[in-house]
Protein backbone atom coordinates (compact mmCIF):
# COMPACT_ATOMS: atom_id res chain seq x y z
CA UNK A 1 0.00 0.00 0.00
CA UNK A 2 1.41 3.35 -0.94
CA UNK A 3 1.80 6.07 1.58
CA UNK A 4 -0.22 8.86 2.44
CA UNK A 5 0.02 11.54 -0.33
CA UNK A 6 2.01 9.16 -2.01
CA UNK A 7 3.77 11.82 -4.90
CA UNK A 8 5.21 8.73 -7.10
CA UNK A 9 1.46 8.61 -8.21
CA UNK A 10 1.25 11.18 -11.20
CA UNK A 11 -1.50 11.57 -13.44
CA UNK A 12 0.31 11.80 -16.67
CA UNK A 13 1.28 7.91 -15.87
CA UNK A 14 -2.40 7.04 -16.21
CA UNK A 15 -4.77 6.21 -19.10
CA UNK A 16 -8.56 6.50 -18.89
CA UNK A 17 -9.95 3.08 -19.49
CA UNK A 18 -13.44 2.59 -18.58
CA UNK A 19 -16.23 3.70 -16.00
CA UNK A 20 -19.46 2.08 -14.56
CA UNK A 21 -22.12 3.74 -12.72
CA UNK A 22 -19.53 4.23 -9.36
CA UNK A 23 -16.24 3.80 -10.49
CA UNK A 24 -13.64 5.07 -12.86
CA UNK A 25 -11.04 2.91 -13.87
CA UNK A 26 -7.52 4.53 -14.99
CA UNK A 27 -4.37 2.08 -16.76
CA UNK A 28 -1.02 2.55 -16.04
CA UNK A 29 1.24 3.28 -18.41
CA UNK A 30 4.28 1.50 -16.36
CA UNK A 31 2.68 -1.36 -15.04
CA UNK A 32 0.03 -3.88 -15.94
CA UNK A 33 -2.30 -2.52 -13.05
CA UNK A 34 -5.43 -0.07 -13.02
CA UNK A 35 -6.78 2.09 -10.49
CA UNK A 36 -10.65 2.19 -9.41
CA UNK A 37 -11.23 6.17 -8.32
CA UNK A 38 -14.85 6.43 -6.48
CA UNK A 39 -17.37 8.74 -8.54
CA UNK A 40 -19.71 11.53 -7.33
CA UNK A 41 -22.56 13.76 -8.71
CA UNK A 42 -21.16 16.81 -10.09
CA UNK A 43 -21.62 19.75 -7.86
CA UNK A 44 -22.29 23.46 -9.06
CA UNK A 45 -19.27 25.95 -8.06
CA UNK A 46 -21.68 27.59 -6.64
CA UNK A 47 -22.90 25.04 -4.15
CA UNK A 48 -19.86 25.56 -1.46
CA UNK A 49 -18.96 21.84 -0.84
CA UNK A 50 -19.25 20.54 2.87
CA UNK A 51 -18.26 17.22 2.57
CA UNK A 52 -14.97 16.42 4.87
CA UNK A 53 -12.43 14.18 3.28
CA UNK A 54 -13.62 10.53 3.63
CA UNK A 55 -11.28 8.26 4.90
CA UNK A 56 -10.00 4.96 3.61
CA UNK A 57 -12.77 3.20 6.13
CA UNK A 58 -15.07 2.43 3.22
CA UNK A 59 -12.50 1.21 0.53
CA UNK A 60 -11.78 -1.31 2.71
CA UNK A 61 -14.63 -2.44 3.49
CA UNK A 62 -15.47 -2.90 -0.21
CA UNK A 63 -11.61 -4.60 0.04
CA UNK A 64 -12.23 -6.59 2.79
CA UNK A 65 -15.72 -7.74 0.89
CA UNK A 66 -13.96 -8.73 -2.43
CA UNK A 67 -10.83 -10.34 -0.81
CA UNK A 68 -12.45 -12.17 2.28
CA UNK A 69 -16.06 -13.45 1.10
CA UNK A 70 -16.25 -12.92 -2.42
CA UNK A 71 -12.89 -14.56 -3.44
CA UNK A 72 -13.03 -17.37 -1.33
CA UNK A 73 -16.91 -18.41 -2.95
CA UNK A 74 -15.77 -18.20 -6.51
CA UNK A 75 -12.19 -19.30 -6.28
CA UNK A 76 -8.29 -17.38 -6.02
CA UNK A 77 -7.75 -18.48 -9.25
CA UNK A 78 -10.07 -15.90 -10.65
CA UNK A 79 -10.48 -12.85 -8.17
CA UNK A 80 -7.46 -11.07 -7.39
CA UNK A 81 -6.23 -9.48 -4.45
CA UNK A 82 -7.12 -5.84 -4.54
CA UNK A 83 -5.53 -3.36 -2.29
CA UNK A 84 -6.13 -0.14 -1.05
CA UNK A 85 -3.28 2.50 -1.89
CA UNK A 86 -3.59 6.69 -0.83
CA UNK A 87 -3.66 9.66 -3.36
CA UNK A 88 -1.40 12.48 -3.70
CA UNK A 89 -3.45 15.75 -2.87
CA UNK A 90 -4.64 16.96 -6.26
CA UNK A 91 -4.62 13.58 -7.69
CA UNK A 92 -8.52 13.04 -8.39
CA UNK A 93 -9.17 16.67 -9.58
CA UNK A 94 -5.53 16.19 -12.16
CA UNK A 95 -7.33 13.05 -13.16
CA UNK A 96 -11.09 14.37 -13.77
CA UNK A 97 -9.80 17.01 -16.07
CA UNK A 98 -7.01 15.16 -17.75
CA UNK A 99 -9.42 11.95 -18.92
CA UNK A 100 -12.99 14.36 -19.29
CA UNK A 101 -12.25 14.40 -22.94
CA UNK A 102 -12.45 10.35 -23.33
CA UNK A 103 -15.14 9.91 -20.64
CA UNK A 104 -18.76 8.96 -23.02
CA UNK A 105 -21.41 11.62 -23.01
CA UNK A 106 -23.89 9.46 -20.55
CA UNK A 107 -21.51 9.60 -17.68
CA UNK A 108 -20.55 13.24 -17.46
CA UNK A 109 -22.96 14.02 -14.78
CA UNK A 110 -20.85 12.26 -12.46
CA UNK A 111 -16.69 12.78 -12.00
CA UNK A 112 -14.00 11.09 -9.41
CA UNK A 113 -14.67 12.32 -6.27
CA UNK A 114 -12.25 14.49 -4.46
CA UNK A 115 -12.64 13.59 -0.65
CA UNK A 116 -12.16 10.00 -1.43
CA UNK A 117 -8.28 10.62 -0.46
CA UNK A 118 -7.40 6.48 -1.34
CA UNK A 119 -8.30 4.45 -4.46
CA UNK A 120 -8.22 0.20 -5.42
CA UNK A 121 -5.63 -1.02 -7.18
CA UNK A 122 -5.84 -4.17 -9.22
CA UNK A 123 -3.85 -6.04 -12.13
CA UNK A 124 -4.93 -5.02 -15.31
CA UNK A 125 -7.21 -8.20 -16.59
CA UNK A 126 -7.35 -6.87 -19.86
CA UNK A 127 -3.72 -7.90 -20.22
CA UNK A 128 -1.74 -10.96 -19.67
CA UNK A 129 1.15 -11.18 -16.85
CA UNK A 130 4.29 -10.50 -19.16
CA UNK A 131 6.64 -13.34 -20.02
CA UNK A 132 9.91 -13.33 -20.94
CA UNK A 133 11.06 -16.75 -22.93
CA UNK A 134 8.23 -17.84 -21.17
CA UNK A 135 8.33 -17.24 -17.56
CA UNK A 136 6.15 -14.92 -16.20
CA UNK A 137 8.22 -11.72 -15.22
CA UNK A 138 7.69 -8.66 -12.56
CA UNK A 139 5.90 -5.85 -13.90
CA UNK A 140 7.73 -3.35 -16.31
CA UNK A 141 9.12 -0.59 -14.51
CA UNK A 142 9.31 2.10 -17.67
CA UNK A 143 7.00 2.47 -20.85
CA UNK A 144 8.39 1.20 -23.83
CA UNK A 145 8.70 3.28 -27.04
CA UNK A 146 6.04 0.96 -29.15
CA UNK A 147 3.47 3.74 -28.02
CA UNK A 148 0.43 0.88 -27.44
CA UNK A 149 0.95 0.55 -23.92
CA UNK A 150 3.96 1.39 -21.78
CA UNK A 151 4.51 -2.20 -20.74
CA UNK A 152 3.34 -3.97 -23.95
CA UNK A 153 6.61 -5.74 -25.49
CA UNK A 154 6.94 -5.11 -29.70
CA UNK A 155 8.05 -8.55 -30.10
CA UNK A 156 4.64 -9.90 -27.79
CA UNK A 157 1.33 -11.33 -29.69
CA UNK A 158 -1.67 -9.19 -29.80
CA UNK A 159 -3.55 -9.90 -26.44
CA UNK A 160 -7.56 -9.76 -26.93
CA UNK A 161 -9.62 -9.48 -24.05
CA UNK A 162 -13.44 -10.43 -23.75
CA UNK A 163 -15.65 -8.92 -21.18
CA UNK A 164 -18.83 -10.40 -20.52
CA UNK A 165 -21.52 -9.09 -17.82
CA UNK A 166 -23.33 -13.03 -17.93
CA UNK A 167 -26.18 -12.07 -15.40
CA UNK A 168 -28.54 -14.67 -13.85
CA UNK A 169 -27.36 -17.95 -14.79
CA UNK A 170 -30.40 -20.18 -13.00
CA UNK A 171 -33.91 -20.63 -13.03
CA UNK A 172 -35.52 -20.16 -9.50
CA UNK A 173 -37.08 -23.43 -7.61
CA UNK A 174 -40.61 -22.95 -5.37
CA UNK A 175 -42.07 -22.90 -3.80
CA UNK A 176 -42.14 -19.21 -3.01
CA UNK A 177 -43.44 -17.64 -6.17
CA UNK A 178 -46.56 -15.95 -5.81
CA UNK A 179 -49.70 -16.25 -8.00
CA UNK A 180 -48.08 -15.82 -11.75
CA UNK A 181 -44.81 -15.93 -10.71
CA UNK A 182 -44.56 -19.47 -11.40
CA UNK A 183 -43.27 -18.63 -14.69
CA UNK A 184 -39.93 -17.52 -13.31
CA UNK A 185 -39.31 -21.59 -13.31
CA UNK A 186 -39.08 -21.85 -17.24
CA UNK A 187 -38.56 -18.36 -18.11
CA UNK A 188 -35.16 -16.85 -17.17
CA UNK A 189 -35.45 -13.44 -15.51
CA UNK A 190 -32.44 -11.45 -18.07
CA UNK A 191 -35.07 -12.86 -20.69
CA UNK A 192 -38.28 -11.35 -19.32
CA UNK A 193 -36.88 -8.37 -17.98
CA UNK A 194 -35.90 -7.53 -21.69
CA UNK A 195 -39.80 -6.93 -23.21
CA UNK A 196 -40.17 -4.55 -19.66
CA UNK A 197 -36.66 -2.72 -20.61
CA UNK A 198 -38.41 -3.02 -24.69
CA UNK A 199 -41.67 -1.46 -23.24
CA UNK A 200 -39.88 1.63 -21.70
CA UNK A 201 -37.69 2.16 -24.24
CA UNK A 202 -34.62 1.08 -22.56
CA UNK A 203 -32.65 -0.48 -25.90
CA UNK A 204 -33.47 -0.52 -29.51
CA UNK A 205 -33.72 -4.43 -29.71
CA UNK A 206 -34.77 -7.12 -27.39
CA UNK A 207 -31.55 -9.20 -27.12
CA UNK A 208 -30.89 -12.45 -28.55
CA UNK A 209 -28.91 -14.10 -25.40
CA UNK A 210 -29.87 -15.73 -22.76
CA UNK A 211 -27.64 -16.40 -19.96
CA UNK A 212 -29.32 -20.03 -18.94
CA UNK A 213 -27.23 -21.14 -22.70
CA UNK A 214 -23.84 -19.43 -21.19
CA UNK A 215 -23.85 -21.66 -18.11
CA UNK A 216 -24.75 -24.57 -19.79
CA UNK A 217 -21.83 -26.07 -20.50
CA UNK A 218 -23.09 -27.80 -23.98
CA UNK A 219 -20.92 -26.41 -26.77
CA UNK A 220 -23.97 -25.49 -29.21
CA UNK A 221 -25.81 -23.45 -26.64
CA UNK A 222 -22.46 -21.67 -25.79
CA UNK A 223 -21.69 -20.87 -29.50
CA UNK A 224 -25.32 -19.67 -29.58
CA UNK A 225 -25.00 -17.52 -26.48
CA UNK A 226 -21.84 -15.89 -27.79
CA UNK A 227 -22.99 -14.89 -31.36
CA UNK A 228 -26.02 -13.44 -29.50
CA UNK A 229 -24.25 -11.49 -27.23
CA UNK A 230 -22.28 -9.94 -30.67
CA UNK A 231 -25.77 -9.49 -32.29
CA UNK A 232 -26.87 -7.71 -29.23
CA UNK A 233 -24.45 -6.16 -27.16
CA UNK A 234 -26.38 -3.65 -24.92
CA UNK A 235 -23.89 -3.61 -21.88
CA UNK A 236 -23.07 -7.33 -21.82
CA UNK A 237 -20.45 -7.31 -23.91
CA UNK A 238 -16.99 -5.52 -24.35
CA UNK A 239 -14.21 -6.70 -26.11
CA UNK A 240 -10.89 -4.97 -26.08
CA UNK A 241 -7.08 -5.55 -28.14
CA UNK A 242 -3.88 -4.48 -26.33
CA UNK A 243 -5.96 -3.07 -23.82
CA UNK A 244 -7.40 -0.63 -25.82
CA UNK A 245 -11.22 -0.67 -26.57
CA UNK A 246 -12.32 -2.08 -29.80
CA UNK A 247 -16.13 -3.06 -29.37
CA UNK A 248 -18.98 -1.97 -27.33
CA UNK A 249 -22.41 -1.16 -27.72
CA UNK A 250 -23.85 2.53 -28.12
CA UNK A 251 -26.19 3.76 -25.92
CA UNK A 252 -29.29 2.17 -27.66
CA UNK A 253 -27.51 -1.36 -26.79
CA UNK A 254 -26.46 -1.97 -31.00
CA UNK A 255 -23.02 -1.70 -31.34
CA UNK A 256 -22.42 0.86 -34.44
CA UNK A 257 -21.39 0.10 -37.97
CA UNK A 258 -17.77 1.86 -37.37
CA UNK A 259 -17.70 -0.32 -34.18
CA UNK A 260 -17.88 -3.28 -36.38
CA UNK A 261 -15.40 -2.49 -38.40
CA UNK A 262 -13.22 -1.44 -35.87
CA UNK A 263 -13.83 -4.97 -34.51
CA UNK A 264 -12.85 -6.69 -38.11
CA UNK A 265 -9.64 -4.98 -38.55
CA UNK A 266 -8.31 -5.86 -34.78
CA UNK A 267 -9.26 -9.65 -35.68
CA UNK A 268 -7.17 -9.67 -39.08
CA UNK A 269 -4.43 -10.90 -36.85
CA UNK A 270 -6.38 -13.80 -35.79
CA UNK A 271 -6.04 -17.21 -38.05
CA UNK A 272 -9.43 -18.90 -39.66
CA UNK A 273 -10.67 -21.14 -38.02
CA UNK A 274 -11.73 -25.16 -39.07
CA UNK A 275 -15.14 -25.27 -37.44
CA UNK A 276 -17.79 -26.91 -39.81
CA UNK A 277 -20.43 -26.62 -36.28
CA UNK A 278 -19.54 -22.83 -36.60
CA UNK A 279 -19.78 -22.37 -40.35
CA UNK A 280 -23.39 -24.14 -40.50
CA UNK A 281 -24.24 -21.67 -37.00
CA UNK A 282 -23.24 -18.42 -38.80
CA UNK A 283 -25.07 -19.60 -42.38
CA UNK A 284 -28.32 -19.37 -40.61
CA UNK A 285 -27.89 -16.09 -38.69
CA UNK A 286 -29.37 -13.15 -40.11
CA UNK A 287 -27.76 -12.13 -43.67
CA UNK A 288 -27.13 -8.62 -42.18
CA UNK A 289 -24.95 -10.10 -39.20
CA UNK A 290 -23.46 -12.62 -41.79
CA UNK A 291 -22.05 -9.17 -43.42
CA UNK A 292 -20.97 -7.56 -39.54
CA UNK A 293 -19.19 -11.07 -38.60
CA UNK A 294 -15.89 -11.78 -40.65
CA UNK A 295 -14.22 -15.25 -40.85
CA UNK A 296 -11.69 -13.39 -38.14
CA UNK A 297 -14.67 -12.29 -36.14
CA UNK A 298 -15.86 -15.89 -36.04
CA UNK A 299 -12.33 -16.69 -34.99
CA UNK A 300 -12.54 -14.68 -31.83
CA UNK A 301 -15.95 -16.17 -31.11
CA UNK A 302 -14.68 -19.49 -31.76
CA UNK A 303 -11.70 -19.20 -29.31
CA UNK A 304 -13.44 -17.66 -26.79
CA UNK A 305 -16.12 -20.79 -26.52
CA UNK A 306 -13.12 -22.68 -26.71
CA UNK A 307 -11.65 -21.38 -23.16
CA UNK A 308 -14.60 -21.57 -21.16
CA UNK A 309 -14.77 -25.15 -22.35
CA UNK A 310 -11.39 -25.80 -21.03
CA UNK A 311 -11.76 -24.06 -18.01
CA UNK A 312 -15.04 -25.79 -17.54
CA UNK A 313 -13.51 -29.15 -17.08
CA UNK A 314 -11.20 -27.36 -14.10
CA UNK A 315 -12.02 -29.33 -10.74
CA UNK A 316 -14.48 -26.88 -8.53
CA UNK A 317 -12.30 -25.18 -5.54
CA UNK A 318 -14.94 -26.19 -2.88
CA UNK A 319 -16.36 -29.24 -3.62
CA UNK A 320 -20.25 -29.42 -3.55
CA UNK A 321 -22.30 -31.36 -1.43
CA UNK A 322 -23.19 -35.34 -2.81
CA UNK A 323 -27.14 -35.23 -4.65
CA UNK A 324 -26.52 -31.31 -5.03
CA UNK A 325 -28.56 -30.88 -8.08
CA UNK A 326 -26.99 -27.86 -9.62
CA UNK A 327 -24.60 -29.77 -11.91
CA UNK A 328 -27.63 -31.55 -13.87
CA UNK A 329 -28.54 -30.16 -16.83
CA UNK A 330 -29.47 -26.45 -17.15
CA UNK A 331 -32.83 -26.23 -19.10
CA UNK A 332 -33.33 -24.29 -21.89
CA UNK A 333 -34.87 -21.11 -21.14
CA UNK A 334 -38.43 -21.18 -22.87
CA UNK A 335 -38.33 -16.69 -23.35
CA UNK A 336 -34.67 -17.08 -25.18
CA UNK A 337 -33.90 -17.74 -28.79
CA UNK A 338 -31.54 -20.96 -28.57
CA UNK A 339 -35.18 -23.06 -28.34
CA UNK A 340 -36.34 -21.57 -31.47
CA UNK A 341 -32.85 -22.42 -33.45
CA UNK A 342 -31.80 -25.34 -35.66
CA UNK A 343 -29.67 -26.15 -33.11
CA UNK A 344 -31.83 -27.05 -30.39
CA UNK A 345 -33.16 -29.63 -32.20
CA UNK A 346 -29.76 -31.30 -33.77
CA UNK A 347 -28.05 -31.08 -30.61
CA UNK A 348 -30.60 -31.98 -28.14
CA UNK A 349 -29.76 -35.74 -28.95
CA UNK A 350 -26.03 -35.84 -29.57
CA UNK A 351 -24.91 -33.41 -26.83
CA UNK A 352 -26.87 -34.42 -23.54
CA UNK A 353 -24.48 -35.24 -21.46
CA UNK A 354 -22.22 -32.27 -22.29
CA UNK A 355 -24.75 -29.87 -20.19
CA UNK A 356 -22.84 -30.22 -16.64
CA UNK A 357 -20.54 -27.86 -16.22
CA UNK A 358 -18.20 -29.18 -13.30
CA UNK A 359 -16.07 -26.30 -12.77
CA UNK A 360 -14.12 -23.34 -13.87
CA UNK A 361 -15.00 -19.67 -13.70
CA UNK A 362 -18.88 -19.81 -14.88
CA UNK A 363 -19.49 -22.84 -12.62
CA UNK A 364 -18.24 -21.35 -9.78
CA UNK A 365 -20.32 -17.77 -10.33
CA UNK A 366 -23.45 -19.55 -10.67
CA UNK A 367 -23.02 -21.63 -7.41
CA UNK A 368 -22.33 -18.31 -5.43
CA UNK A 369 -25.79 -16.95 -7.65
CA UNK A 370 -27.73 -19.88 -6.31
CA UNK A 371 -26.94 -18.87 -2.65
CA UNK A 372 -30.49 -17.05 -3.45
CA UNK A 373 -32.53 -20.14 -2.94
CA UNK A 374 -35.70 -18.80 -1.52
CA UNK A 375 -36.02 -16.27 -4.36
CA UNK A 376 -36.51 -12.17 -3.82
CA UNK A 377 -40.34 -13.26 -3.00
CA UNK A 378 -39.37 -15.51 -0.09
CA UNK A 379 -36.38 -13.05 1.04
CA UNK A 380 -39.33 -10.38 1.15
CA UNK A 381 -41.19 -12.84 3.38
CA UNK A 382 -38.49 -12.71 5.83
CA UNK A 383 -37.41 -9.34 5.88
CA UNK A 384 -40.93 -8.24 6.61
CA UNK A 385 -41.43 -10.88 9.53
CA UNK A 386 -37.72 -9.27 10.74
CA UNK A 387 -39.65 -6.11 11.07
CA UNK A 388 -38.16 -4.61 7.80
CA UNK A 389 -34.34 -4.70 9.42
CA UNK A 390 -33.67 -1.22 9.93
CA UNK A 391 -30.00 0.75 10.57
CA UNK A 392 -29.51 -0.99 14.18
CA UNK A 393 -30.60 -4.15 13.47
CA UNK A 394 -28.88 -4.31 10.26
CA UNK A 395 -25.81 -3.49 12.89
CA UNK A 396 -26.79 -6.02 15.41
CA UNK A 397 -26.34 -8.57 12.67
CA UNK A 398 -23.76 -7.38 11.06
CA UNK A 399 -25.58 -7.41 7.85
CA UNK A 400 -23.18 -3.88 6.46
CA UNK A 401 -20.03 -5.63 8.11
CA UNK A 402 -17.22 -6.15 9.12
CA UNK A 403 -16.62 -8.65 6.21
CA UNK A 404 -14.36 -10.45 8.25
CA UNK A 405 -16.53 -12.12 10.53
CA UNK A 406 -16.99 -16.22 10.01
CA UNK A 407 -21.19 -15.03 9.33
CA UNK A 408 -19.32 -13.73 6.29
CA UNK A 409 -16.17 -15.40 5.80
CA UNK A 410 -17.24 -18.91 6.24
CA UNK A 411 -20.36 -18.66 3.43
CA UNK A 412 -18.64 -21.09 1.09
CA UNK A 413 -20.26 -24.23 3.70
CA UNK A 414 -23.45 -22.82 1.89
CA UNK A 415 -22.28 -23.81 -1.28
CA UNK A 416 -24.30 -25.97 -3.02
CA UNK A 417 -26.67 -27.22 -0.39
CA UNK A 418 -30.35 -28.03 -0.95
CA UNK A 419 -32.85 -26.07 0.82
CA UNK A 420 -33.32 -26.80 4.11
CA UNK A 421 -35.13 -25.89 7.40
CA UNK A 422 -37.30 -23.96 5.13
CA UNK A 423 -39.48 -23.76 7.74
CA UNK A 424 -36.99 -22.44 10.66
CA UNK A 425 -38.62 -19.15 12.21
CA UNK A 426 -35.43 -17.95 14.16
CA UNK A 427 -34.17 -14.66 13.35
CA UNK A 428 -31.07 -16.29 12.47
CA UNK A 429 -32.23 -18.18 9.95
CA UNK A 430 -33.66 -15.35 8.88
CA UNK A 431 -30.37 -13.07 8.95
CA UNK A 432 -28.35 -16.42 7.38
CA UNK A 433 -30.94 -16.02 4.23
CA UNK A 434 -30.95 -12.31 3.57
CA UNK A 435 -26.70 -12.64 3.61
CA UNK A 436 -26.70 -15.60 1.03
CA UNK A 437 -28.83 -13.16 -0.90
CA UNK A 438 -26.93 -10.25 -0.84
CA UNK A 439 -23.65 -12.17 -1.68
CA UNK A 440 -25.84 -14.20 -4.82
CA UNK A 441 -27.08 -10.60 -5.95
CA UNK A 442 -23.17 -10.10 -6.29
CA UNK A 443 -22.32 -12.33 -8.41
CA UNK A 444 -25.80 -11.92 -10.58
CA UNK A 445 -24.14 -8.84 -11.36
CA UNK A 446 -20.53 -9.29 -11.69
CA UNK A 447 -18.51 -9.38 -14.48
CA UNK A 448 -16.11 -11.60 -16.24
CA UNK A 449 -12.81 -11.08 -18.32
CA UNK A 450 -11.34 -13.59 -20.66
CA UNK A 451 -7.80 -12.82 -21.92
CA UNK A 452 -5.57 -14.77 -23.92
CA UNK A 453 -2.57 -14.31 -26.27
CA UNK A 454 -1.45 -16.89 -29.05
CA UNK A 455 1.47 -18.58 -27.82
CA UNK A 456 4.88 -20.71 -29.52
CA UNK A 457 4.55 -24.23 -28.57
CA UNK A 458 8.06 -24.11 -27.45
CA UNK A 459 6.77 -22.34 -24.28
CA UNK A 460 3.82 -24.59 -23.34
CA UNK A 461 5.07 -26.65 -20.19
CA UNK A 462 5.72 -23.11 -18.76
CA UNK A 463 1.96 -22.54 -19.11
CA UNK A 464 -0.72 -23.41 -17.09
CA UNK A 465 -3.83 -22.27 -19.24
CA UNK A 466 -3.43 -23.38 -22.95
CA UNK A 467 -5.76 -24.39 -25.15
CA UNK A 468 -5.07 -25.97 -28.75
CA UNK A 469 -7.40 -24.64 -31.38
CA UNK A 470 -7.39 -25.88 -35.33
CA UNK A 471 -7.00 -23.45 -38.02
CA UNK A 472 -6.66 -23.34 -41.73
CA UNK A 473 -2.73 -22.56 -41.28
CA UNK A 474 -2.43 -25.11 -38.91
CA UNK A 475 -2.93 -25.61 -34.88
CA UNK A 476 -2.48 -22.59 -33.09
CA UNK A 477 -2.24 -22.44 -29.07
CA UNK A 478 -3.99 -19.84 -26.87
CA UNK A 479 -2.71 -18.96 -23.79
CA UNK A 480 -5.29 -17.51 -21.02
CA UNK A 481 -6.65 -16.00 -17.74
CA UNK A 482 -9.96 -15.65 -16.80
CA UNK A 483 -10.82 -13.37 -13.94
CA UNK A 484 -14.02 -12.08 -12.21
CA UNK A 485 -14.52 -8.91 -11.55
CA UNK A 486 -16.98 -5.97 -10.52
CA UNK A 487 -17.48 -7.67 -6.73
CA UNK A 488 -19.65 -4.69 -4.96
CA UNK A 489 -21.21 -4.66 -2.24
CA UNK A 490 -24.79 -4.59 -2.57
CA UNK A 491 -26.48 -2.69 -0.11
CA UNK A 492 -29.81 -4.31 1.82
CA UNK A 493 -32.21 -1.46 1.16
CA UNK A 494 -32.05 -2.65 -2.40
CA UNK A 495 -34.04 -5.31 -1.69
CA UNK A 496 -37.38 -3.61 -1.24
CA UNK A 497 -36.35 -2.27 -4.75
CA UNK A 498 -35.54 -5.89 -6.25
CA UNK A 499 -39.13 -7.18 -4.66
CA UNK A 500 -41.02 -4.33 -6.77
CA UNK A 501 -39.18 -5.12 -10.02
CA UNK A 502 -39.56 -8.41 -9.84
CA UNK A 503 -43.24 -8.26 -9.18
CA UNK A 504 -42.90 -5.65 -12.07
CA UNK A 505 -41.23 -7.76 -14.65
CA UNK A 506 -43.44 -10.81 -13.73
CA UNK A 507 -46.23 -8.77 -14.51
CA UNK A 508 -45.49 -7.23 -17.81
CA UNK A 509 -44.63 -10.46 -19.12
CA UNK A 510 -47.18 -12.53 -18.32
CA UNK A 511 -49.58 -9.87 -20.01
CA UNK A 512 -48.05 -9.38 -22.54
CA UNK A 513 -48.12 -13.24 -23.13
CA UNK A 514 -51.22 -13.73 -21.82
CA UNK A 515 -49.77 -16.27 -19.08
CA UNK A 516 -52.17 -17.83 -16.53
CA UNK A 517 -50.74 -19.54 -13.58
Amino acid sequence: MASSGDQSLQVEDWTYRDEGHANIVIASRLSRDVLRLRKCPIVPQSVEKSQPDIDSSKWQQQLDYQNFVMRPLIGPDYVPMANLIQLPEGFVEDANKAFLSHRPTIRLNKAGDPSWRCGILLPDLALLPLRTNGTVTPQSASSSPNGVRGDIAATESPTFCIELKPKWGFLPSPPHASAGGGVKYTHCRFCMFQHLKMSEGKWADRSRYCPLDLFSGNPARLRHAIFSILQTPQNNIRILKNAKQIFKAQSDGLASAASWQQLKEACESLPEIVSAEDDRYISRLPHEFQEQCSKNVCSLAHITASILQHDAKKKHHVLPPRGWQGIQKIPVCQAGTYKLSPEAAEQAQDEAGDDSPCGGALASIRLVQMLDDIDIEGIASLLKRLGGLDGEQWEKWGLNGPYRQPSWTELSSELGRCRVDADDETDEFAVKKIRQFSVACTAKDCSVMIAFQQCEPSVLQSLDNVVEVATVTGVRYYTYRIAVVDLDIKEFQRIKKYFLEDIAVVDHFTSKFNITS
